[in-house]
C-alpha cells in the first residue's frame, strides 16, 4: 500500500504516521476535520521551498486524552514571531 500523501497546487508531500493510536475523540467530526485539514495544508504551504518535503502525523494516548502532533521539515518560525 502506498505512503498517504498530501496534494496541494500539483505537489504530492508524502504524510507518515510515527505512532497511530486507536481512540474515540468525543467532539465535532466535521470541526476536527477542519482543524486537521487547516493544520495539514498549513504545513504543506509552508514547504513550498522544499525539496523533499514531508509531514509527519504522531497520535498518542496519554491516560484518558489523545494528543496529535504534526511536524514538517519546512522553514521554522523565528522565536520572535512566537
Amino acid at each position: 500500500m502506498p505512503s498517504p500523501a498530501l496534494r496541494l497546487h500539483h505537489v504530492f508531500i508524502p504524510v507518515r504516521w510515527i505512532n497511530k493510536t486507536d481512540g474515540r475523540v468525543l467532539t465535532d467530526p466535521f470541526e476536527m476535520e477542519l482543524v486537521i485539514v487547516n493544520l495539514l495544508r498549513n504545513s504543506a504551504q509552508a514547504q513550498s521551498s522544499i525539496d523533499q518535503p514531508e509531514i509527519q502525523l504522531d497520535l498518542t494516548q496519554k491516560e484518558h486524552s489523545l494528543c496529535l502532533v504534526i511536524t514538517d521539515n519546512g522553514p521554522k518560525l523565528p522565536k520572535e514571531a512566537l
